[in-house]
């Protein structure tokens, strides 16, 4: 492995708040990049797509699946390894075409029965389709945002992952908020009223969780010398997302209404926790103390990626 080149990738996504360059130079970069960047991708796709796992299924008549600035294909190995189409028909678009040749033989290796196409002009699907966006909003310029946020629309199911950063997760917010008026939101939160950490005096807020690492990662001598090399913690990892449906596609039912959605990790101190989460109201927050409830205090101490709470029962500050 040329860590040297991993790192020169991996700090080049860690600089950027705006357009990048292609950085794909050969294959040489994408081999890298696959076995080590796009593994943390994969995990994050593998817990948001095991969070709706209730909720995929009753997603139907669709088979076309359009990954939209593919990389090397993680999102759709990912998806097609859920198996709720038999047979896709994938179309993979991406501004560099080895990235779309790359992609695609590791697709059809890692899933193999589906039909993979890349697209060197990217053309509107006229069937219903399955939108993959993955870690895009820190790359593009204002033209291809407002592109991004047409095709969306069109799309009968959205899924999209991005890391767990301010920028990324508030972009991801306003994208949010504009598919709440054609399609239902599956999540994270699942209510349709305006994202709260988009309101005024909620600057400083942003939507993002962090996904569990395999077990396996932490007992493997290859992911220590990359954490070391990179100074990454391989505990945490940091996601946000975005999944949502038109109507037409779905026949499971709305949201309960009372949810509280934790946000972050909440912080743990002496006989309570501090806690910020999303519910239909708004952005809440407050201080949960273990004698209130000893259950819900060792939800909010010990978090499960996506934790769910009743809003009852959770006490709310004067701000919230």
């Amino acid at each position: 492995m040329d860590w040297n080149l991993i790192h020169k990738m991996r700090q080049g996504f860690l600089d950027t708040d705006g357009h990048l360059p292609d950085y794909w130079h050969d294959e040489r970069w994408l081999s890298a990049y696959d076995q080590t960047l796009a593994e943390r991708i994969r995990w994050k796709w593998q817990a948001v797509l095991e969070a709706l796992a209730e909720r995929l299924p009753q997603v139907a008549g669709i088979t076309r699946v359009v990954d939209w600035g593919c990389g090397t294909g993680i999102a759709t190995r990912s998806f097609l390894g859920l198996h709720l189409i038999p047979h896709a028909h994938v179309s993979l678009f991406d501004r560099s075409a080895g990235a779309m040749r790359f992609a695609a033989q590791q697709i059809k290796k890692e899933c193999p029965g589906h039909t993979v196409e890349p697209m060197k002009k990217f053309q509107m699907p006229t069937e219903p389709f399955v939108l993959l966006v993955s870690h895009v909003l820190s790359e593009l310029d204002d033209r291809s945002l407002q592109d991004l946020q047409t095709l969306s629309a069109a799309a009968a199911l959205v899924l999209w992952v991005e890391p767990g950063r301010t920028l990324e997760s508030r972009r991801l917010s306003h994208m949010r908020d504009r598919l709440v008026e054609s399609h239902h939101i599956l999540g994270p939160c699942r209510h349709s009223q305006s994202c709260g950490v988009l309101q005024a005096g909620r600057e400083n807020d942003w939507c993002h969780f962090f996904a569990p690492v395999p077990r396996e990662v932490h007992h493997s001598a290859f992911w220590r010398e990359f954490s070391q090399r990179m100074k990454v913690d391989l505990r945490s990892l940091p996601v946000s997302w975005l999944a949502a449906v038109r109507p037409a596609h779905y026949t499971g039912s709305v949201a309960p209404a009372d949810e509280a959605l934790i946000l972050s990790r909440p912080r743990a101190f002496k006989g309570y926790c501090r806690w910020v989460a999303c519910t239909n109201q708004g952005i809440c927050s407050g201080d949960f103390q273990k004698k209130h409830a000893g259950d819900i205090f060792q939800a909010l101490s010990e978090p499960e990626f996506m934790t769910v709470l009743p809003r009852n029962k959770l006490i709310i500050d004067k701000d919230g």
